[in-house]
């Protein structure tokens, strides 16, 4: 996992060393676990309030775990002792082992059917100020080496890309553009609404913002972190689960073959 990283250590009731490592990321950290994670029996993480298992059937049921990336000797040294406590190490699924309700498929979202979440009692715990649905709508797509020669190591790679905008508070974590089409609809529904909350700026504004946009230009997440809003604005951070629902029918029925739909349709749902 890339980023400062400081650990500490205390001995624990067994005589050993129980060390926590702490890791200082650029970008939000489930991130960091989604892409930098070199088997599937790591990515697993914790908020204040919930823990998460993404690939829990085979690594707390079947007791087995997929490479990542490509692995540097560090790598294979630790999952040798994932050895040692009883995981097996596969590469890849089998063929007779693929199927579109494994948990290792092409497009997955961290709050699915797939993933174990496990509630905290937090009594007395100052609520988080990131809201559940920043991490349950997580998405991510699941891509297999396809390379066959003899010399190339077979593995998944998790992708995913980082999502930001003026008319949002939070950072989200989406699959890349080759999966489907859910962050091209949010990306063109927050450009949409970006543009009516800019002209509801008064003049004077509306050229600072316009100038900012022209100087930013590879720093966007930046500059939607850093951006001043006025008391007019909107934020639209609790229409993405209305937005995600509708979405999801649409692949649903899409599926199906029950109807063609267009994007229009997605505004037309009530809930």
């Amino acid at each position: 996992m890339t980023g400062h990283q400081e650990s500490y250590r205390r001995p624990d009731d067994s005589g050993g060393i129980t060390e926590v490592r702490v890791t200082k990321t650029e970008y939000p950290p489930l991130r960091e676990v989604l892409s930098d994670s070199y088997s599937t029996g790591q990515v697993n993480f914790m908020t204040s309030h919930k823990a998460y298992a993404i690939f829990p059937r085979p690594t707390f049921l079947q007791y087995k775990t997929y490479t990542l990336n490509i692995l540097d000797e560090a790598c294979w040294s630790t999952l040798a002792k994932y050895t040692q406590r009883g995981w097996k190490t596969q590469d890849v699924l089998w063929e007779e082992e693929e199927s579109p309700h494994h948990p290792i498929r092409k497009l997955r979202c961290i709050g699915d059917y797939s993933t174990w979440i496990i509630p905290f009692d937090t009594t007395n715990v100052e609520k988080s100020n990131i809201p559940d649905e920043v991490f349950e709508k997580a998405q991510f797509g699941m891509k297999k080496s396809d390379d066959a020669h003899p010399d190339t190591e077979w593995n998944y790679t998790i992708d995913t890309e980082i999502f930001s905008a003026f008319t949002l508070r939070y950072q989200y974590i989406f699959a890349e553009n080759d999966y489907d089409f859910w962050n091209i609809i949010v990306e063109e529904r927050t450009d949409r609404l970006t543009s009516i909350e800019r002209m509801k700026l008064d003049k004077k504004r509306r050229f600072l913002f316009d100038d900012a946009q022209r100087i930013i230009c590879n720093r966007y997440h930046d500059a939607v972190k850093s951006f001043d809003a006025p008391n007019t604005w909107t934020y639209y951070d609790d229409e993405l689960p209305k937005w995600y629902k509708a979405w999801k029918d649409k692949q649903q029925k899409k599926d199906l073959g029950i109807e063609k739909y267009t994007d229009s349709h997605l505004w037309q749902v009530e809930y």
